[in-house]
């Protein structure tokens, strides 16, 4: 059994001048490689879990420990940057930038992280082969590669190539929040063996937050949010 890369110690979190907590999370963690999936509805606080494990939001008390290190600690500065290093987050909206190039969008953390930079480079010559041999692996074709938009993409290419920015530079937690639900049944499948063979060569810790729950079988430990998260209250 690996040790944790990721836990929680009675984690709640309440919005400012509110009464009632979103989050309460007695205790959790997730080890080293694990492939973990977390389900539940719309509304049960999947993603305010994630943005408190990635450092965006700040528990109103407990403790998060993000690779043994308690980021509660940390300034929101000091965890921006822990984040920028450690963490590939997939967005279920991709947050893509428009107005960059589709490799532009792919080394953008380099550019944030030094470490993250410095990995990717001891690998490739280059930041942009990099980003080239990333999205070549998951199915970006040359003549998209070529295009000046990502919005030129079609949503399935625009998840792609916002996995392969969460991937560069091989961070060691990559955090998906719903990445697969603009996809049909067949083609999340594939996405989903694509993304474990990715994170198994950056060895990496993979956190999969979805409502579907026919892609559970593919993970190595599910859990349920309402189950984990002891308060009734929507998000």
């Amino acid at each position: 059994m690996h040790a944790p890369v990721i836990s929680l110690d009675r984690v709640r979190f309440r919005w400012p001048d509110t009464t009632n907590d979103v989050i309460n999370i007695e205790s959790f963690s997730v080890s080293k490689y694990e492939k973990l999936f977390i389900n539940g509805p719309s509304g049960c606080g999947k993603s305010t879990l994630l943005n408190l494990i990635a450092g965006v939001f700040e528990p109103t008390v407990g403790d998060i420990r993000i690779l043994d290190k308690s980021i509660t600690q940390f300034s929101q500065a000091k965890r921006d940057a822990f984040r920028a290093d450690h963490i590939g987050f997939v967005f279920q909206q991709f947050n893509l930038l428009p107005y960059l190039s589709l490799i532009d969008n792919v080394i953008l953390p380099c550019h944030f992280s030094k470490s993250r930079k410095k990995q990717t480079l001891s690998d490739c010559r280059s930041l942009q082969e990099a980003a080239y041999e990333l999205l070549s692996k998951l199915g970006i074709v040359k003549g998209d590669l070529d295009k000046n938009s990502v919005l030129q993409l079609s949503v399935g290419q625009q998840q792609r190539v916002a996995v392969a920015r969460a991937l560069v530079g091989s961070p060691q937690i990559v955090v998906a929040d719903e990445p697969t639900s603009a996809l049909d049944e067949d083609a999340q499948t594939d996405f989903l063996q694509l993304l474990f063979e990715l994170c198994d060569k950056s060895g990496c810790t993979l956190l999969f937050v979805s409502h579907n729950r026919q892609l559970e079988t593919m993970f190595d430990r599910v859990v349920s949010l309402p189950e984990l998260n002891q308060t009734t209250a929507k998000v």
